[in-house]
C-alpha cells in the first residue's frame, strides 16, 4: 500500500514541475482554459477546438523561447516563476486574465541570464 502512496506522489509531484521542454505545452493548456472560460467569443473566433488553441498557443510559446536562447545565449527559464505565472494565470479574474494584468510574473521574471 505504501508503494502505491509512494507512486502517487511522484506522479502528482511530476505533473507539477515546470521544465522549459514542458513549459510550453503547460502554458498553452492554462491560457486556453482561461480563455474558454474569460472570453469564450474570442476563444471560438480563433480557434476551432481546445486542442487547436493549445497546438497554436504552444507553438507560438516554443518560438517565444527559442527567440530568446538564441538572442540571447545562456538565458534560461526559471522553473520557479514559471509556476508562478502558470498559477497566477489560474487565480485572477476574468477581467484581469483579459485585461492582461497578470502578465508580471509570465514577463521577463521567467528568465534568468
Amino acid at each position: 500500500m505504501s508503494n502505491r502512496l509512494i507512486l502517487v506522489a511522484l506522479l502528482t509531484l511530476s505533473a507539477c514541475t515546470v521544465t522549459r521542454d514542458n513549459y510550453p505545452d503547460k502554458y498553452a493548456a492554462v491560457y486556453c482554459d482561461r480563455l474558454d472560460e474569460c472570453a469564450p467569443g474570442d476563444f471560438e473566433n480563433s480557434y476551432a477546438s481546445f486542442k487547436d488553441c493549445k497546438l497554436d498557443v504552444a507553438d507560438d510559446t516554443e518560438d517565444s523561447l527559442q527567440v530568446m536562447e538564441e538572442w540571447f545565449p545562456g538565458c534560461e527559464l526559471l522553473p520557479d516563476q514559471a509556476r508562478e505565472c502558470l498559477d497566477q494565470m489560474k487565480a485572477v479574474s476574468c477581467g484581469d486574465f483579459v485585461s492582461g494584468d497578470f502578465d508580471g510574473k509570465c514577463g521577463t521574471e521567467l528568465i534568468d541570464c
